[in-house]
Order: structure tokens, then sequence, then C-alpha cells
């Protein structure tokens, strides 16, 4: 009779192991091409408004969510639920109608990363948005996931460290100055009466434990760049954009966007960055896994060293 070799009998080959997860990844690839099959003989997209012989957006997202209900267990952190997404992403579309006209998935996708993250869609708090635009690539109305200026300062408050955080434009004929490096400073004086001229630019400041400090200065130039390089929605239609609408909101998020770099973070601040100006796929194979290491319990946020920033002056 063979001796069996020592150790632990729980234990799983790793042959076993590799060829498990790698049937997991083969099934989670195939999931977006079944989607697109599906999508057209379900008629999963959400019908436009005044449709009375189509279902109601809350019947679509539920038929949607029983439908795919196994598949967003696995990417739906633990403190979530698919019910709670669904009700999330009702009161969007109840807010903003034109997004009854998207791809489901991409709406279902900026509910869900927006929960996770702790942050209202489409609210008067100005925490995300989800903003409809015509993506000429995949030829379908998509919902692009924006992050608010309001949002980004609500997750810098998730850490310890942050105290307070401010944000302003400058425009021309204000008195505006700033240097950085050893000795950083900041001076901005609004013009108290007539005409302060075209923008220039935009700041943000946080103050942190142990008197330290730090801004950052955002250009209009720079405000731009980034809208023209990564809003799709911008991209795709500029008059429809936030971009268009808020223009000076948007420029102080760029500045708040920035500033994160240089400034305690929480793992949910940081999260907020990549998932920023993103059509989310819930079934994406890389967001799956991205939700499975997002939502490790041991996992400490990330910092930057308070030395690297500045002391408040007396």
């Amino acid at each position: 009779m063979t001796e069996k070799p020592a150790g632990n009998p729980n234990t799983v080959p790793k042959n076993e192991n590799a060829s498990a997860r790698k049937k997991e990844e083969d099934r989670k690839k195939g999931l977006n091409e079944k989607l697109e099959v599906t999508a057209q003989a379900d008629n999963k997209n959400l019908p436009a408004t005044g449709d009375e012989d189509q279902k109601k957006p809350g019947e679509m997202f539920r038929d949607f969510m029983e439908r795919h209900k196994r598949d967003f267990e696995m990417v739906v952190p633990r403190h979530l639920s698919p019910e709670r997404v669904m009700r999330v992403a009702i009161s969007a579309c109840r807010r903003n109608p034109k997004l009854m006209t998207c791809w489901l998935p991409s709406v279902v996708g900026g509910c869900l990363e927006a929960s996770a993250l702790g942050l209202e869609i489409n609210t008067p708090l100005h925490h995300a948005y989800l903003v409809p635009f015509k993506n000429n690539k995949t030829r379908r109305t998509e919902a692009e996931l924006i992050i608010g200026y309001e949002g980004y300062i609500e997750l810098m408050y998730k850490h310890p460290k942050v105290l307070s955080v401010f944000h302003n434009v400058v425009y021309m004929n204000d008195t505006f100055s700033y240097r950085y490096g050893m000795n950083e400073d900041l001076q901005h004086i609004e013009l108290e009466s007539g005409d302060r001229g075209e923008i220039r630019g935009f700041y943000a400041y946080a103050k942190m434990t142990g008197e330290a400090y730090r801004f950052v200065y955002v250009s209009k130039s720079e405000a731009d760049r980034v809208r023209d390089e990564y809003s799709k929605s911008y991209q795709a239609d500029p008059k429809e954009s936030t971009w268009a609408t808020d223009y000076i909101a948007m420029g102080c998020k760029t500045a708040l966007r920035k500033l994160q770099k240089f400034v305690p973070k929480s793992a949910e601040a940081a999260r907020a960055v990549e998932a920023d100006f993103k059509v989310i796929d819930p079934f994406d194979p890389e967001y799956a896994s991205g939700a499975e290491d997002g939502d490790n319990e041991n996992e400490k946020p990330e910092t930057t060293p308070e030395t690297s920033a500045g002391k408040e002056r007396k």
C-alpha cells in the first residue's frame, strides 16, 4: 500500500487551481459576447421615453438584474446588493430620462461603481453623474461616469489626515499669484466690483493634520486639455457635455483631481480617479478583477508622506 505524501489534506493541487482560474477567466471573457447577442434578442436597452408599449425602467432593470444575478454577485462589493444598484440606476434614469436610451450595462456599471465609492448619482449633492453620449466606435449610446467636484471632496474627507478642502476659479482681473518650491505660497484676491474678465484658471487647497497644507493650480489651457483628452461625452457632443453646461465646476474638479496626487488619500479616492470619465462595463473581466482586488478588508489606503506637504504659516 502506497503511503500518501505528508501535507495539508485540504490543500488543492496547483494544477487544479490553475485549471479552475482559467475556466473562470474564460467564462468572464465570454460574457461580453453573450451580452451583445442577447441585447438584440431581448431588447435589453431601455426604451425611449413615451413608448408605453415597452416595459417601464424599473421592470427593465429588474429583468436585467435577474438575468445576470450570478454574474453581479461576483462583482458587487460585499457592502452592496444587486437590488441596491438597481434602485440607484432607476433613480438616475428618472432624473435624466436620456439615460433610458443608453446601453444598459453601462448605466448599471456606472451606478455600481458610484455606489461602491459611496457617491450618489445625478443628485443635487453633485457627487457623480452619468452622461449619455453616442460612442462612434461601438455604434451605440453609452453612459459615461463623471465624478463631480463634490464627489472628490467627499472622498478626500474619508482620510483622517485631511481637515479641510477648498477650491476656486481665478479670473484675469483678480489679484492672483502662486509659487511652488521650498516656500510655497498662494495669494488670491477676487475683484469686488466690475468685470472680472475671462477665466484664467482654477486652484484647490487642502489643510491636513500637523499644520501641513498643499495646493495646486490648473490653468484654463490645462483644464481644456484634460477635457479634450479624457471626456468621451465632450468628444462625442461638446454642446451636450457637462463641460459645456457647467464649465467652472468641471475646472475646479480638475484641480481637485490633481490635488489628490499630493495629499493623503483613501482607497476610494484612488479608485475614483481610475473610474472618472469611463464607461463602466460590469461584466468586463478587468473590472471584475478590480472589484475583487478593491474589496479587500485588509487593504491599506494609499497615502502620501506628510513631509511632502508644506507647513502652514502662523
